[in-house]
C-alpha cells in the first residue's frame, strides 16, 4: 500500500477544475435553523431470482438496524459564491485512541473550506492534519480534526465508528454482497427562505463483481472492492421500486459488508466497513471503493 503523506488540511479560496466525485434515506425532525439537517432512509435490495439469498431476512435486519449505519456518516458542505451550502462530498466518523478523524476520499478531503454541521444550526469547519495516500488511485485521505467541537453529535444522530469496525473481505469477492450508503448531491435540497439544507442519504445494495471482470477495469482486487450499482433495479422502504440517484457527491462514502452467499453462516448484526467508495464507473455501472485497510493504516500512521 502507498505510504501516507501528511500536511495541514487546506483552507483559503475555492479552486476550479474539481475532480468527478461520486456516492445514499433516513427520517428525522426538521430543525428551523441556519441549516436544516434531515435525514431519511431508503433500503434497497436487487430484483433478481439470481442469487439464493435469504434476502427477506437480510432486509427485516436492515430495517431495524437504519440509525446503525448512517450514525457515523457525515455529510461535508462548502459554500457557494451565494453563501448558500453545497454538498461536496461524503465522510466516515472514526474515533481511535482519544481522536476524533474523518475518513473519505483524498480528492474530497484535499477541498478548501469545508465544513459539517455539529448541529442543526452550527457549522463546524474542517481543520486538523490530513494524511492521504501518494498513490492518486487509491485516492483515501483520513484527516485528524483538531479543535473544539469534535463528534459525536447527538442531535444529527452522528456517532464515531471504532477501528474494529475497520473488517477486510478477502478474496475471492464473488458472493458477497455489500452496501454503498452515503449522500449525493442531486438529493440535497437548498431552501434559500428557511436558510436550510436538506439532505438525504441513500443506500445501493449489490454484489461485487467477478475477480476477472474487475482486474480488466484496472482495478487491482487485493487493493479495490467493485460492486454492481443497481439503478433500476433497487427497491425503496415502501417496497415500490426506485430510481437510485446520481451518485455525485457520494465520494467518500463507507462500504459495508453485509452478506456472503458462500458461507455456511452469516453474522446479520454490527456494522462492518469494507472500503471506502471513490469512483462511479457510470459506463460499466458499477462503483469502486478503496480497500479499507488502506484507511485503517492512514489512521494508524497518526501515531507511528
Amino acid at each position: 500500500m502507498s505510504s501516507p503523506r501528511g500536511h495541514e488540511a487546506p483552507r483559503g479560496k475555492r479552486v476550479s477544475g474539481r475532480v468527478q466525485p461520486l456516492i445514499a434515506d433516513p427520517k428525522a425532525d426538521n430543525c428551523h435553523a441556519a441549516a436544516i439537517l434531515s435525514y431519511g432512509w431508503k433500503k434497497m435490495a436487487p430484483r433478481t431470482r439470481e442469487f439464493d439469498l435469504k434476502l427477506e431476512e437480510l432486509l427485516q435486519v436492515l430495517s431495524r438496524s437504519q440509525a446503525v449505519f448512517t450514525r457515523g456518516v457525515v455529510p461535508l458542505f462548502y459554500d457557494d459564491e451565494n453563501r448558500r451550502p453545497q454538498l461536496w462530498g461524503t465522510a466516515l466518523s472514526v474515533q481511535h485512541a482519544g481522536n476524533a478523524f474523518l475518513v473519505s476520499a483524498k480528492h474530497v478531503l484535499r477541498e478548501p473550506e469545508l465544513y459539517m454541521y455539529s448541529s442543526p444550526d452550527e457549522k463546524r469547519y474542517l481543520a486538523g492534519s490530513l494524511h492521504d495516500t501518494d498513490d492518486d488511485t487509491l485516492d483515501i485521505g483520513v484527516l485528524k480534526l483538531e479543535g473544539d467541537r469534535l463528534p459525536p453529535y447527538p442531535h444529527l444522530n452522528c456517532f464515531p465508528l471504532t477501528l474494529d469496525t475497520f473488517v477486510p473481505v478477502g478474496l475471492p469477492r464473488e458472493g458477497n454482497f455489500f452496501l454503498g450508503l452515503g449522500f449525493p448531491s442531486t438529493r440535497t435540497r437548498t431552501n434559500t427562505k428557511t436558510k436550510s439544507v436538506l439532505v438525504r442519504p441513500y443506500a445501493n445494495f449489490g454484489p461485487s463483481i467477478s475477480a476477472e471482470r474487475q482486474t480488466k477495469l484496472g482495478y487491482d482486487p487485493d487493493y479495490f472492492i467493485a460492486m454492481m450499482l443497481r439503478k433500476r433495479r433497487v427497491f425503496g422502504a415502501n417496497g415500490q421500486i426506485q430510481n437510485f440517484p446520481d451518485p455525485h457527491g457520494m465520494s467518500g462514502s463507507p462500504l459495508f459488508h453485509l452478506y456472503d452467499s458462500n458461507a455456511k453462516v452469516n453474522y446479520l448484526g454490527g456494522v462492518r466497513v469494507a472500503g471506502i467508495l471513490t469512483r462511479h464507473l457510470k459506463d460499466q455501472t458499477v462503483m469502486i471503493a478503496t480497500h479499507i485497510g488502506v484507511a485503517r493504516e492512514l489512521i494508524l500512521s497518526f501515531s507511528a
